[in-house]
């Protein structure tokens, strides 16, 4: 690529002219056309520049002819770099523009120069993907993103095992298996509003399509059952999906199928399971959780089993939400690794599922409730599209290797042809970073050298 199409020739002004004295007042399409190349190089707006650019129009003649020859070598120095680094997203931004005067969440240095990327803790809350390979730096990175934000609530979903080795340097305890979620409303709502928002999301991840209303049926009954023990005893208890469960026997069936009954029992067992996830009627406080540092160990859970209690989860922090002012400033952090367990579409062999689902309604909402979100994957296409859409900020670590996913990683991180076709290069560690609101192009740049820990690799 040649930004520079001819050789810079500039002649002195004429101090004999009028218009000496009021030189910066003229046109001159010398200097014009030379700041348009230093703009199209993104040179243009650091400090040196324009010092140099003043003094090549306002000062003396031998200031300014000196002053021009400066600015020409800078453009010829990028020429030969650009020719030699052969990277397709140059021109790299400068510190200016993306070390955010070295504030905020240091996410990777830019290649060649070092400069660090940082921005605001608060873009976090505009959610974030990132993509790559294994074994390619996917959980360093965010490691070392979360390490720097040991000031705000964390929740780690974490189906690999892995994290648990990084709770003490992320200040976070880890709760490991087995434990159990109760149905207990977030603090605002009623009993009524919540079940009846928790099942409509189970029939969902089950595919219960008519399932819903045995489902609110059951509820009832467990809800009425509920009120009667506490008005008998005169001490107060939670409910379970168990207690749902067993509610379904009551359900009059002259008004649904009978197999409606049996498919809404079967959904419940795939999500209660035989570890019981959701059997008991006192499980992990919820409201501690989401004002703490958590891993929580997912590894022995099914695979509807974590769709369900990330749905759960999200669900809960939506729901409370709704009695919060909106803030603009993160709040806490929720960080899904391994996403495909949790996010990706259900497709099978009878079929692709749907694009989108629930989740672009709770990511929306959760924004406004300072909650920002980190999914990792390895791949783009199986990720719910309203999901994908709703983060804003991209980072791939290692690059991609399915090149059928190219046109959307191009759209969604502003990419070129030539930047998309170098992604499949990419070595690990490499990365692209896009915080959209930090600095309008994709940077590329190098995750900084996490050690790895005593126990395994954590280079996921």
């Amino acid at each position: 690529m040649s930004l520079i199409g001819r050789n810079y020739s500039f002649q002195n002004p004429d101090p004999n002219s009028r218009l000496y004295r009021f030189k910066s007042l003229r046109y001159d399409p010398e200097m014009e056309e030379l700041k348009q190349v230093l703009k199209a190089i993104n040179k243009w707006e650091t400090r040196k520049i324009q010092k140099l650019y003043r003094r090549a129009k306002k000062g003396t003649a031998r200031g300014s002819q000196q002053a021009v020859i400066q600015l020409l070598k800078i453009i010829e120095d990028y020429k030969v770099e650009h020719m030699e680094a052969d990277d397709p997203y140059m021109p790299h931004a400068t510190a200016e523009q993306i070390s955010n005067n070295r504030q905020g969440i240091h996410v990777c240095n830019q290649t060649g120069d070092g400069i660090p990327m940082s921005p605001d803790a608060d873009e976090f809350q505009l959610n974030t993907l990132v993509i790559g390979p294994p074994k390619a730096g996917k959980s360093s990175a965010i490691f070392y993103g979360l390490s720097q934000m040991l000031f705000l609530p964390i929740l780690i979903l974490d189906i690999k095992n892995i994290w648990r080795h990084r709770a003490q340097a992320l200040n976070a305890k880890v709760i490991q298996p087995p434990f159990h979620i109760d149905l207990e409303p977030p603090y605002g709502i009623t009993w009524y509003d919540w079940i009846f928002s928790v099942l409509d999301g189970l029939a969902l991840i089950t595919g219960l399509q008519y399932g819903v209303v045995p489902f609110i049926e059951a509820a009832k009954i467990a809800l009425q059952q509920r009120e009667k023990y506490i008005n008998h005893t005169q001490s107060n208890t939670s409910l379970s999906l168990m207690d749902i469960y067993h509610a379904l026997d009551f359900v009059n069936t002259s008004r649904f199928k009978r197999d409606y009954i049996l498919s809404c029992k079967t959904a419940l067992q795939l999500i209660i399971g035989p570890n019981e996830l959701f059997s008991a009627r006192e499980g992990l406080p919820l409201n501690e959780i989401f004002t703490g540092r958590y891993i929580i160990e997912c590894c022995y859970l099914s695979m509807i089993q974590c769709r369900f209690l990330a749905f759960y989860f999200l669900n809960y922090l939506l729901q409370a939400s709704y009695h919060c002012l909106e803030s603009s400033h993160l709040k806490g952090i929720i960080f899904i690794d391994d996403s495909s367990s949790f996010i990706n579409r259900p497709d099978n062999a009878f079929g692709s599922a749907p694009s989108t689902g629930f989740w672009g309604h709770i990511l929306s909402k959760l924004r406004g409730a300072g909650r920002g979100l980190i999914f990792a994957d390895q791949l783009v296409d199986p990720i719910f599209d309203d999901v994908k859409q709703l983060c804003t900020n991209w980072i791939i670590v290692g690059g991609l290797r399915d090149t059928q996913n190219y046109n959307e990683v191009m759209s969604a991180m502003n990419l070129t042809r030539d930047q998309a076709d170098y992604i499949g290069k990419m070595k690990p560690r490499e990365c692209i970073a896009y915080f959209p609101n930090l600095y309008p192009k994709p940077i590329h740049g190098v995750i900084p050298f996490v050690p790895s820990i005593a126990e395994g690799d954590f280079d996921e």
